[in-house]
């Protein structure tokens, strides 16, 4: 019941959503604010179907976007409260797909290509070693000799394959990030072609599974939705342009760091568009504001989910059974704990979503209220702001 009290004020908060499903001995749905860490669903189920997720979705009225992985449960429940909502002719929740489960199996596609080679190159130095104790000891050389050329020509081959393998990974996961490698903003067109070039060139037998998982069109929504929002704010193109260039070249470093024609240019462009930001005075100030507080929320991975689950494993170590009473008391002693450190230290996962607690009291000290007196106090606190 005091759970029902906090949920209600956070649901009305609740923008952007990670969602994933988790087992302890029975499936549980989890749900997280991913800025806040603001653990807003876990509850026990029987099953992990898309009417079960229709109905965790469907309590967040404000909902824009869901990041989720590729579990088709997850997709029919998007799916399902997108057509509510096109029904109801509301705004359609945003299906992103999730990023860190998808690159994780390139990484092991890659260490597939990796293996051999390392294990050429060492056959490569034991044929070397063979060879030169045949020189030592005064033997025929021939036979070793020819089994050296062939050992380092497979070696060569087989190193070749790895980096070129490197290479079009290195370029498939840049291709996936907010900004490109000269700092300007990505688009759903840019990425796109990137991943249909590099993607073909990348074998099935380490990277099948990443590669369907990428050609998805969900992967790419967050593009679309950041586009969206720039569009929608009410600065001036100028400088609007100008924050946005000066914050894709802040976050890529490494553009402007060479001595070479193209670094230059990027770092006079840099200068460019700090001048212009001056000049506008408070205006430019707010632009840059305006426009790092929607990138800081651009969020393309579910895993979040996991660090809550690490948690609620550690916990679960000294308990014999999970029920959903216990999965409750966790949530709310999380979601009302202070943060010890990182940027979100000295506030609760509550007080980051704007929740506002009562001033001074703890979790303990909620539990034994009733839910009649946690209201009165929300209320107080909220007038008092």
């Amino acid at each position: 019941q005091l759970l029902a009290v906090y949920d209600a004020a956070a649901q009305k908060r609740v923008r952007e959503v990670a969602a994933d499903e988790i087992y302890v001995k029975a499936p549980v749905l989890m749900v997280v604010e991913p800025e806040s860490l603001c653990w807003l669903s876990g509850r026990l189920s029987g099953e992990v179907s898309g009417t079960a997720w229709e109905r965790e979705f469907a309590a967040l009225p404000n909902l824009e976007q869901v990041t989720r992985d590729g579990g088709s449960g997850l997709a029919k429940g998007v799916a399902l409260v997108n057509a509510q909502r096109q029904a109801d002719k509301q705004e359609l929740v945003v299906d992103q797909g999730d990023h860190f489960h998808a690159m994780w199996g390139g990484g092991v596609g890659l260490r597939k290509a990796e293996l051999p080679a390392r294990q050429t190159f060492a056959a490569a130095e034991v044929a070397d070693k063979e060879l030169a104790a045949c020189d030592r000891q005064g033997h025929k050389r021939t036979g070793p000799a020819l089994r050296v050329k062939h050992a380092w020509l497979k070696a060569e081959k087989a190193m070749d394959h790895w980096q070129e393998q490197e290479r079009l990974w290195h370029k498939t996961k840049k291709a996936l990030l907010l900004f490109t490698p000269t700092g300007e903003l990505n688009t759903r067109a840019q990425a796109a072609a990137v991943l249909a070039e590099t993607l073909p060139q990348l074998p099935d037998s380490g990277f099948a599974k990443t590669k369907r998982q990428l050609q998805k069109p969900e992967m790419l929504n967050y593009l679309d939705r950041v586009e969206r929002k720039l569009a929608a704010l009410p600065i001036a193109p100028e400088l609007k342009q100008a924050a946005l260039r000066q914050e894709g070249l802040r976050r890529r470093p490494e553009a402007l760091q060479s001595a070479n024609q193209p670094a230059a240019a990027l770092r006079g462009i840099l200068m460019v568009c700090a001048v212009v930001l001056s000049k506008a005075g408070d205006e430019g100030q707010q632009a840059v504001a305006a426009i790092r507080e929607i990138l800081r929320r651009v969020h393309r991975a579910s895993s979040i989910v996991e660090c809550l689950n690490s948690v609620l494993r550690m916990q679960q170590a000294g308990h014999r059974q999970m029920t959903q009473g216990l999965l409750d008391l966790k949530r709310l002693y999380w979601n009302c704990h202070t943060f010890a450190t990182g940027h979100r230290r000295k506030t609760t996962p509550y007080q980051r979503l704007g929740v506002t607690q009562p001033e001074g009291v703890t979790w303990w000290e909620v539990l034994k209220m009733t839910p009649e007196q946690l209201r009165e106090k929300l209320s107080t606190a909220e007038k008092a702001v």
